[in-house]
């Protein structure tokens, strides 16, 4: 694996804020929403 700290850290904050939408939009159905955006 060759990530750099800025590639890694910029991955993790994007991630992070992935699952923060993912919380906030539907937490009670959040594997559907995940499903849905795959699809």
């Amino acid at each position: 694996m060759s990530f750099d700290q800025g590639t890694s850290e910029r991955a993790l904050s994007s991630y992070n804020r992935w699952q923060a939408q993912l919380l906030s939009s539907s937490n009670e159905c959040f594997v559907c929403d995940f499903l849905s955006r795959q699809l």
